[in-house]
């Protein structure tokens, strides 16, 4: 008896121990969110940005920004800093308009500054009391898509008034522009609230299978901040930053925590948007296949926004012409060429490289007579020769003219049926000034708006050119055309520059 009920009892165990190694526990059911890290800043070296910056001690503002081959994109940021500038000046600051400092050569996106502290970035303000900050940083670019993120912070450190920060996506292709919220279906709100909960309460180290409830209206909102701030990882995925105070009723009792959440794109494909279904298709090419940034003369630019100067060159084309292009083209400047017809046609080919990198190309008549004192019929014949001249070279139309010696009238205007373009500050390099003094008037003199006289004719001022650029660019100033300077187009009549010293004829 004893001994069966022991071989009975060996044998129970035996075929207990073969049920035992065959049970597997429940899985957790697959899930499309996972915990993820977020999306860390990249460096905007070899991007295609444009960068900009703002300082303006008296508006307290400090904004580093960048502009990119998208019209729309660049329009939105104009748009964002207009916005903060205006919530500035009604906490009580100073107007806000562009203006020149010193040592301002840095500009643009610096990697890992929107995730500073907002007293660190406050800190940065040019001066005391309430201000403005800006920063930005890129985030993603890959196929056609750059992705930009921007922080907007208000006030001065130890009280901020204002944190912001959004993310925008351009589709360099399409031209299409996206703020994250615009990636998902609006339908698709309640799925998301299921998997972002899901998340969540995983990551905590919940057990429960228990069914998710439907969010409540206060728990949409926090739900609209959470897709409102997804980003778009570099294979494609979303990622989610989960707002600060998320909660819902499956998340009682667990361990708070700091929550980023990512869906896969094959995950995210049911949820998203048509516009975000494109763009996530968009992205999922690789490196960022679009196109580069404009030549610098045919960037956007927005001198209200930005401190600009034009740097115009008279009497040229010359022997010495591309050795300041060269200038201007290795630290991204643009300038305007104000060009003799009879100097156009023996140097061609400078003429060409000038308008082939963005330069905008004037006309200042055949010979550079005094044209008040020639008849219509002979201001027309030199203005006219002229323009037909370059535009047979660049096959671009001539818009504007400089009158030789600054000198016109009414009937001089009428004759050449094309705006007048001045200046408002005179280098006087015609009259070899040592090269620190040319140095020193170029770069000390300008405001922002001016309109800057020269001539590629000197080696004097092609010897400066490097000099003179540089120190304007650290001024803070963006070397524009006179376009460029003008919103896109000639002004109509004369144009002389916004300076106090202008010459108007």
């Amino acid at each position: 008896m004893t001994t069966a009920t022991a071989a009975g009892t060996a044998t129970g165990t035996a075929a207990e121990a073969e049920t035992a190694a065959a049970w597997e526990p429940p899985a957790w059911p697959e899930r499309a969110f996972a915990v993820s890290d977020p999306v860390a800043p990249r460096s905007p070296e070899g991007l295609p940005l444009a960068p900009q910056r703002i300082v303006h001690a008296g508006a307290n503002v400090e904004a580093r920004f960048a502009y990119l081959p998208h019209e729309a994109f660049n329009a939105h940021i104009d748009e964002t800093i207009r916005e903060a500038l205006g919530r500035l000046a009604a906490a009580g600051s100073a107007p806000y308009r562009p203006a020149a400092g010193t040592g301002l050569s840095e500009r643009g996106c610096v990697e890992g500054s929107t995730e500073l502290g907002a007293d660190e970035l406050l800190a940065t303000l040019p001066g005391p009391g309430v201000g403005l900050v800006l920063a930005c940083d890129a985030v993603l670019a890959a196929g056609s898509v750059l992705g930009i993120r921007v922080r907007v912070v208000l006030g001065e450190p130890g009280a901020v008034a204002e944190d912001r920060t959004s993310t925008l996506y351009a589709d360099t292709a399409s031209g299409a522009v996206l703020r994250p919220s615009e990636l998902w279906r609006t339908e698709a709100e309640a799925e998301i609230w299921g998997g972002l909960v899901e998340a969540a309460r995983r990551e905590a180290g919940s057990l429960s299978l228990a069914e998710i409830a439907d969010p409540s209206e206060a728990q949409r909102d926090e739900l609209r901040d959470a897709i409102g701030s997804a980003e778009v990882a570099d294979d494609g995925s979303l990622v989610v930053r989960v707002p600060e105070g998320f909660s819902a009723a499956e998340l009682s009792g667990l361990e708070p925590s700091d929550r980023v959440v990512a869906l896969p794109p094959g995950a995210s494909a049911p949820l998203l948007s048509e516009a975000g279904a494109s763009l996530i298709a968009a992205a999922a090419s690789g490196d960022y296949t679009g196109p580069a940034l404009p030549a610098p003369g045919e960037r956007h630019v927005d001198c209200t926004l930005v401190p600009c100067v034009a740097v115009t060159y008279d009497d040229g084309p010359s022997a010495l012409t591309p050795a300041l292009l060269d200038a201007l083209a290795e630290r991204r400047a643009a300038a305007t060429f104000f060009m003799l017809g009879s100097a156009a046609a023996a140097f061609p080919d400078v003429v060409s490289r000038a308008a082939a990198e963005g330069h905008e190309i004037g006309n200042h008549t055949w010979n550079h007579p005094a044209l008040p004192k020639l008849r219509a019929a002979k201001v027309r014949e030199q203005i006219d020769t002229t323009s037909a001249t370059l535009t047979g070279i660049t096959g671009r139309p001539v818009t504007m003219f400089r009158p030789p010696y600054g000198e016109y009238t009414g009937a001089t205007l009428r004759a050449a049926r094309l705006p007048a373009i001045l200046w408002s500050v005179d280098t006087n390099d015609w009259k070899g000034p040592p090269p620190e003094e040319l140095v020193a008037t170029a770069v000390g003199t300008p405001v922002p708006g001016d309109i800057v006289l020269m001539h590629d004719i000197h080696a004097g001022t092609v010897e400066a050119a490097p000099a003179i650029i540089d120190g304007l660019h650290d001024r803070g100033f963006t070397l524009v055309t006179v376009s460029q300077l003008h919103g896109g187009a000639a002004p109509l009549g004369v144009g002389v520059g916004a300076g106090p010293d202008a010459t108007r004829g």
